[in-house]
């Protein structure tokens, strides 16, 4: 897990506010350094951003805590990004997945789109597209919780 940062940074630009609380995610990534920085840059941007390093972790953090979205690798040693996205979403539905990949295959992209993820993005990715994405898979987690208690909309 990352340290995380002491207090909550000023909001950002308005990209990843909610109404009630920050954005809750979850990155998953076997590259450590790429985690720490994208945790970083996510908090800096006024999310509530964690990080994890493996399929399994990931995995194990969700039993603990409810997350938004999360972020996810899809070439990781151990429980690789498709077979964690399908646990996932066996075990926590209504999480939104991306998936990041920098060997991207259509046929790969297609195959976590069935198997539930948001999006898959194809690194690097630039940080605006990426709050962005957050956001739309944010926005998406919403309006079906608030579906399924029977919330107006």
């Amino acid at each position: 897990m990352i340290p995380r940062e002491e207090g909550h940074p000023a909001p950002g630009p308005g990209l990843v506010e909610t109404e009630d609380r920050p954005i809750r995610l979850l990155a998953v990534d076997d590259e450590v350094d790429f985690v720490e920085m994208l945790v970083l840059r996510l908090q800096s941007e006024n999310l509530d951003a964690d990080g994890v390093h493996s399929g399994q972790q990931a995995l194990e953090y969700l039993e603990k805590r409810e997350m938004d979205v999360v972020l996810l690798d899809l070439l990781m040693p151990g429980l690789d990004g498709l077979a964690t996205l399908k646990a996932i979403k066996a075990r926590r539905p209504l999480v939104e997945v991306i998936l990041l990949t920098g060997h991207a295959t259509v046929d790969r992209g297609l195959e976590a789109l069935k198997a539930g993820a948001f999006d898959f993005l194809i690194k690097p990715v630039k940080p605006g597209e990426l709050l962005e994405r957050i956001r739309d898979a944010y926005d998406r987690r919403r309006v079906i919780m608030r579906r399924s208690t029977g919330e107006p909309g």
